[in-house]
């Protein structure tokens, strides 16, 4: 019954992700006439960001093909992320808060290409370089280092005392190349100034925060919350393998939303980490959710990724607030 159903169709269709990634170039096209997006028309980094949400999209294809994350063919995984780019209009411009996203990404292919191979230390070493690389932008990053550790021991099974040492060299050369590029050019004092500063990390509250961040944040995590608790529960369909590459996913996705709900001011870089990582869960969960009511289920978070593209381009979130 399943197979004849629009929902299976549109989950396994071959040209889901070509009229996604349409729509989506659309926005570019559109959002600067709204007033969401007034004067982005006229802004380089507009243009670069569909550049960059594009190799993301096909990183996450990629990523997708090469790790079978879907038990069945589909582009649910580089769809699902363009739709929480096309319904968010602050995610369409290029910046540097997207390279920890980029990264983290980055650390994935490296970080699963290691199953079953007794020899990674090379790829282990470009994972947490990644890793570092994304923590000299935002230094809160550095929790994913024990995450991934812990994955390498206890899911991929190959930690040894060479892997760690890879890990370890890996983690420190970017802060090494900087360290030794401030010195080069005298600029010592300001290199350990900005470490001090962004090391010195506390929670904060919802202060300062745009309603539409709230909104953009609140409803991805909790697709991608509801997704995380679908997939523990029927991991024991996937392959070993693929449990094992999900189950990493998991413990980042994780920290992603305990930094988030800890530090609600800095969403302008974990929205692009959130709605990069909650890409394949979400994707999976679309896709295979077989219990009963997930076709309802499946609607209804269009609709609610429907809502959230409404109320962030026609900035709706004020006018909302004010009835509560």
């Amino acid at each position: 019954m399943y197979h004849n159903t629009f929902r299976h169709r549109l989950t396994t269709g071959t040209w889901t992700l070509p009229i996604v990634a349409v729509l989506a170039a659309l926005t570019w096209l559109t959002i600067p006439l709204l007033p969401a997006g007034e004067g982005a028309a006229c802004s380089r980094n507009w243009w670069l960001g569909l550049l960059l949400v594009a190799a993301i999209t096909y990183g996450l294809v990629e990523c997708n093909n090469r790790n079978s994350l879907l038990r069945v063919r589909s582009r649910m995984v580089g769809s699902t992320y363009l739709l929480f780019v096309m319904a968010c209009p602050a995610l369409h411009s290029a910046s540097w808060q997207y390279l920890p996203a980029a990264a983290l990404l980055l650390a994935y292919f490296a970080l699963f290409s290691t199953y079953g191979n007794p020899h990674a230390e090379g790829r282990v070493f470009h994972i947490f370089l990644a890793i570092g690389i994304a923590c000299l932008f935002y230094a809160p990053l550095v929790l994913l280092v024990p995450v991934l550790l812990f994955s390498l021991a206890v899911h991929i099974r190959i930690m040894t005392l060479r892997t760690f040492g890879a890990a370890l060299l890996g983690f420190l050369v970017p802060f090494w190349l900087l360290f030794g590029y401030t010195l080069w050019t005298g600029q010592l004092g300001a290199f350990l100034s900005y470490v001090q500063e962004v090391w010195q990390w506390r929670p904060s509250g919802l202060a300062g925060v745009p309603a539409w961040a709230v909104g953009s944040c609140g409803i991805i995590g909790f697709l991608s919350f509801v997704s995380s608790c679908h997939y523990l529960r029927t991991a024991f369909n996937d392959k070993i393998r693929t449990r094992m590459y999900f189950y990493a996913i998991l413990m980042v996705h994780a920290v992603l939303l305990l930094l988030l709900i800890l530090r609600p001011v800095d969403y302008a870089i974990l929205l692009p980490l959130l709605a990069m990582n909650s890409a394949p869960l979400v994707g999976h969960h679309l896709t295979l959710a077989r219990r009963r009511g997930s076709e309802l289920w499946f609607y209804t978070c269009l609709l609610l990724l429907l809502v959230l593209l409404v109320a962030n381009y026609f900035e709706l979130w004020n006018s909302w607030l004010r009835f509560l």
